[in-house]
Order: C-alpha cells, then structure tokens, then sequence
C-alpha cells in the first residue's frame, strides 16, 4: 500500500514532468516562430521592402528595394521604386551612376528605349568614356533602329571596355554589323565572341537570348544548354532555363 506521502510525492513529480514538456514545448514553438520570422527577410528582396516601408523618405532603402526588385526580374515593380529612389534627396549610400545604370536598365528590358537613354546620358554627361553604360546606349539605339549611332557608341565601348565587359560590347558590334547587313564581319565579331565564351561562360547566355530574339530557336536552346553546363549563376541559369521553356516544340 502507498503512503500518502509517497502517492503525493508521485503526483508532485507528474505534475513538474508534464510543466516541463509543456516548457518544451513552448520553447520549440518559439523557436519556429523565430525561425519562420527571420526566415522572411532571408532575401533581398524582402529585407530591403521592410526598410523602404520603415524608411519612405530615404533614398538608400528605396533604391535597394528597387534593386532587388530589379535582380529578381520584377522590372515593372522594381522601376516604381528606381523613380522614386532618384526623385529624393542624394545621400552617400546610393551612389549615382549605379542608380541612372539600373534605372536605365528597368527601362530597357520594358522596351522604353528612348526613356532608357534619357537615364544612362546624364551619366554620360559626367563619364563619357563609361563603357558599360556606352554599351548600353549603343543595344537601346540598335532596338530603335538608329544602326549608324549605335555603332559609333559600341566603337566607343570597345575602346574602353575592359576584358570582362569585352565580350558583351563584341556581341552588341556583331548584332549592329548585321543589322546593317555586314554579315561576314558581323559572324567573325561573334567567333571572337564564342572563343572569350571558355573563360567568360555567360556569354553563351547572352548568345541565346540575342539567338531567340532573332527567332533562331534551335541555336538559342544550345547555347542555353552550354551555359547551364557551365558555371552558371543562380539569376542566369535561372533565365537560361526560362528560355529553354519559352523555345520548347
């Protein structure tokens, strides 16, 4: 027979073991919540929306958000924010050609050729010789058909480029010279393209979309799949795989 000491010493011990399972409980299901929580601003994207929320007058957190925006493809949402971003007060954090280069940018990919110029030729008017938004310029006047100017800016580009930027500006110079009915210089331009593709893999990506835009849906998907193979980054294999979709039979 149990004393009555021991059958309460018995419930007490029950009683402290199932608070403690609830404790556990608690803590575990605090911790998920901690979890779950940080987990959100695991992104860019939505670590820069919460400080662009908190922080609607400055520039700095508006043009990161725009920027995510931007990487994640969002251009029509992510143009919101640029415009925005380069309506407000400059500070230190927001360097200015990096904003009239992305902003351009948006613009260009919404096929807003002219508006795209308008951003990237106020960083001209400060660094004339800039390669990349040189570049740039010289792709916007090529989709408006202004061949003659858009090779005057690839020449430029070229001039200045350095050994990474090369192969982009080639590629814009193989696409003018065809444009323009210049085949044989044009393809010789994109065999020196393809021969800095073993060092510079992306350029088969920029070989594919060019190919798909030109309706060369078989070279588009090959080049794609080289790319892939190769060492793609996260954003690239990512529209490497969105144009093997768009161009499957």
């Amino acid at each position: 027979m149990v004393s009555f000491k021991g059958r309460f010493l018995e419930n007490t011990l029950s009683r402290d073991y199932f608070l403690i399972l609830i404790l556990v409980a608690l803590v575990l299901t605090s911790i998920a919540a901690t979890f779950a929580r940080n987990s959100f601003f695991l992104t860019p994207t939505t670590l820069w929306m919460d400080s662009a929320a908190k922080s609607p007058g400055k520039r700095r957190p508006i043009f990161n958000y725009g920027f995510a925006l931007y990487a994640a493809e969002r251009y029509d949402q992510s143009l919101k924010y640029l415009i925005r971003a380069d309506e407000l007060p400059p500070d230190v954090g927001t360097p200015f050609r990096k904003l009239k280069l992305v902003k351009g940018n948006a613009l260009f990919f919404l096929k807003k050729y002219d508006a795209a110029l308008n951003a990237w030729q106020s960083v001209l008017l400060l660094s004339p010789d800039d390669p990349e938004i040189l570049n740039n310029t010289a792709m916007a006047l090529l989709k408006l058909g202004r061949l003659t100017s858009a090779r005057v800016a690839a020449e430029k580009a070229s001039t200045y480029a350095s050994e990474d930027l090369l192969p982009d500006i080639l590629l814009t110079k193989s696409q003018i010279l065809m444009q323009l009915g210049d085949i044989r210089n044009g393809k010789e331009l994109l065999e020196r393209v393809l021969h800095l593709a073993r060092t510079a893999p992306e350029v088969y990506l920029d070989i594919a979309l060019y190919c798909e835009e030109i309706d060369q849906r078989l070279e588009a998907r090959q080049y794609a799949l080289k790319y892939l193979r190769s060492d793609p980054t996260p954003v690239g294999a990512n529209k490497a795989r969105m144009l093997l979709s768009r161009t499957a039979d």
